[in-house]
């Protein structure tokens, strides 16, 4: 046990040396600037992917696939209860 901790010792040792270095010397440069346009083009990926599914489910929810009953959408925009409804 003692040969292996005088082994490691001049490593941690070594490690534990390593200076803090000036706030001017630590920058994101253009990999940070990659990595930021990357995220955003990948959030916006995500809602529109998001956003289709959610169409997607509620077309299939109208032609009454999960059970419900079927909904005719335009029939029910041009109904007189939903233009009174609209006045309101």
């Amino acid at each position: 046990m003692d040969t292996l901790a005088l082994m490691v010792t001049p490593w941690v040792l070594r490690w534990a040396d390593d200076p803090v270095p000036k706030d001017d010397d630590v920058v994101a440069g253009g990999w940070g600037a990659v990595m930021f346009v990357f995220l955003i083009g990948a959030t916006v990926l995500l809602l529109w992917n998001f956003t289709k599914q959610l169409r997607k489910a509620q077309a299939a929810k109208d032609a009454g696939v999960f059970g419900d009953v079927a909904v005719n959408r335009e029939a029910d925009e041009t109904s007189p209860a939903a233009k009174d409804a609209g006045e309101a």
